[in-house]
């Protein structure tokens, strides 16, 4: 297994379990809506991950999209904490995630909503402290 690739394995496997929605609201009917924080830490550890990594690490099996992709809901945000918005995790022909778009809120900023969006050959993110902004 390559370096990369153990790192991210690791981190997602020492990740708590989450319940999908019902660990915020109570409610686990929808299978592409999740609980789990989007931060920029979670979602650079999921470069090259798997479809089943990326299902274990949301807590759900998310929606599925054209030419292989999977989207996710996060219903993580609380008026006291961002975090939660939306990510479309696009996969390779191996299974392997090879770009990802997210938007994720930011609650109690006086700052806008984040975008990340990483690809091998692009990367940007309005995480505090990147260098590469979004849009600019």
């Amino acid at each position: 297994m390559k370096p990369a690739i153990a790192a991210a394995f690791l981190l997602v496997s020492s990740m708590p379990a989450y319940a999908g929605n019902e660990a915020c609201w109570g409610d686990n009917s929808q299978t592409n809506i999740s609980c789990h924080e989007l931060g920029e830490r979670f979602l650079m550890s999921m470069r090259g991950a798997t479809q089943a990594e990326v299902r274990r690490a949301m807590g759900v099996d998310g929606r599925g999209g054209a030419g292989g992709s999977l989207s996710f809901m996060s219903l993580y945000t609380t008026e006291r904490r961002g975090g939660g918005g939306t990510v479309i995790f696009h996969f390779d022909e191996r299974g392997r995630i090879v770009t990802f778009d997210a938007f994720v809120e930011h609650a109690n900023s006086v700052g806008r909503d984040m975008e990340m969006i990483w690809s091998p050959t692009f990367y940007c993110s309005d995480f505090p402290g990147s260098k590469k902004r979004c849009g600019e």
